[in-house]
């Protein structure tokens, strides 16, 4: 059948729809490498193109074996279990070039393991107690040109209240409103249709609280014509009825959100910044990341927070990194060393997960599991001496204060990048920092930037960026421009 608004606000149940199998179930030691305070665990059977993670018990962490089609979970001591969801067949891939799953997105929930396979339309939970898997066929639903599954499971969110939603990838083909589902208890899977968001589609919800919703979608035709909305699950019954949040506010290609507190953070894949919206005072910032020389953006991809701390992935800068807001700073971490300085050698690093220990990543090309330590603070930092804070006109500047302090066995570079611009690059800012590199040394070291305004520079609030790196470790401190 066609998706469209008349099939959906129907709740899917009894026969056919799940059904419960055993998986197989391996167990090997994985081989650890650490450079700083990132650890990788190289998986022991090669191309096992995992994705999608989360965080387990004891420290664990689980995600998505695309290969094997199943979910590992992977110990603080590097022992993995595999476990293979019957009925997927091969030994490893479908062929040369694609995984015979499709794995985004893990969640641990009612007891079980999920992922969300949206090659083959179905939302798997394992049971690791008994090795039993109950596969949730989310829709039958079809395209009718292609005879492709019209409703593809993406991104979970387990909540508090006892259920669990998911976003999925359609196949709109015009006049169809785009799709979210929720998984009951009970494994009644309901499908809602989503008004209100024009051309856009959704792309993960996270809860703020049992009766306000967020999400983020997207335009595919038109990734700038992207926006923030909230909604009531309480109140939805066919239709969800989602409301812009945020004004006219326009993202590029948001694809994932978190909450911390009253600020939602959402990361702008396709661009090289992070924003995040103040609940309370209706407030936009934008966070650049630093720049690398070998590619137009950073690509942010996924963004999730544990204790006040925001991490994301940089996909295409091969970097890792942690956003602390009321500090002001930010530190980015590569997933190489030596990082690379080439796209071609890109990990596909693309899921994470954020727990006490730090951030978990997965690496789809690397074909291992990553961590980057949060209690392992790097050995030199910088931050704005006099606030972070300044105002001033277009056409004219102003000299900004900075502090480096630590110590630093490697010459330390110097670098900007600022928000005036998708790729974080400064043009109508001119950035003039007093030097460039420090030699191997410690500190406290001064270091004062100019920061030029050219007069066309429309008015408002830009967030400027001033890093140092040792080629592993990037730290910078955010500067708040204010143009009036």
């Amino acid at each position: 059948m066609v998706v469209s608004a008349l099939a959906l606000g129907i709740t899917l149940a009894g026969a056919g729809c799940a059904r419960q199998v055993i998986a197989t179930t391996c167990k090997f030691q994985t081989k650890e490498v650490t450079f700083g305070a990132v650890s990788e665990y190289a998986l022991p059977n090669s191309s096992r193109d995992p994705n999608g993670i989360t965080t387990g018990a004891a420290g664990s962490v689980w995600f998505g074996n695309q290969a094997l089609g199943g979910v590992d979970n992977l110990f603080p001591n590097g022992t993995l279990v595999e476990y293979s969801w019957p009925g997927y067949p091969g030994d490893g891939r479908l062929n040369a070039t694609y995984p015979k799953a499709l794995i985004w997105n893990v969640q641990v929930w009612d007891g079980r393991v999920w992922a969300a396979d949206n090659g083959g339309t179905l939302v798997n939970g394992l049971d690791p107690g008994n090795d039993s898997v109950v596969e949730l066929n989310v829709t039958a639903a079809q395209h009718p040109a292609t005879s492709a599954p019209a409703l593809a499971p993406y991104i979970l969110t387990a909540t508090p209240y006892g259920d669990m939603w998911f976003t999925a990838l359609p196949f709109l083909t015009g006049g169809e409103l785009p799709v979210v589902g929720r998984i009951s208890s009970n494994l009644s899977v309901t499908l809602y249709a989503v008004s209100g968001l024009g051309h856009e589609e959704p792309i993960q919800i996270q809860f703020y609280n049992s009766t306000v919703a967020y999400l983020v979608a997207l335009d595919p035709s038109d990734p700038t014509d992207s926006g923030l909305y909230s909604f009531d699950p309480l109140t939805s019954n066919a239709t969800i009825y989602a409301t812009r949040v945020g004004g006219n506010f326009s993202m590029i290609y948001p694809d994932s959100l978190t909450i911390v507190g009253d600020t939602v953070w959402i990361t702008q894949h396709a661009t090289s910044a992070v924003v995040s919206y103040d609940l309370r005072t209706g407030v936009w910032t934008t966070y650049p990341t630093s720049n690398v020389d070998f590619t137009y953006a950073t690509y942010p991809y996924f963004i999730q927070s544990y204790g006040g701390a925001v991490w994301f992935n940089e996909h295409y800068a091969n970097e890792i990194a942690m956003v602390n807001a009321s500090a002001g700073t930010m530190t980015e971490y590569s997933e190489a060393d030596p990082p690379i300085v080439n796209s071609d050698y890109i990990q596909q690093d693309l899921t994470v997960a954020a727990s006490p220990q730090g951030l978990w990543f997965t690496s789809w090309d690397g074909n291992y599991i990553g961590l980057v330590a949060g209690s392992q603070s790097p050995s030199f930092s910088i931050s704005a001496s006099d606030g972070n804070q300044t105002s001033l006109p277009p056409g004219t500047s102003a000299t900004v204060n900075l502090t480096l302090s630590g110590k630093w066995t490697d010459s330390l570079t110097v670098l900007s990048s600022d928000s005036e611009d998708f790729n974080s690059t400064p043009t109508r800012i001119a950035i003039l920092p007093s030097q460039t590199v420090f030699a191997p040394g410690s500190g406290p070291r001064s270091l004062s930037v100019v920061i030029d305004v050219e007069d066309t520079l429309p008015q408002g609030k830009y967030t400027v960026d001033i890093t140092v790196s040792d080629g592993l470790v990037r730290q910078t401190a955010f500067l708040v421009v204010n143009v009036t």
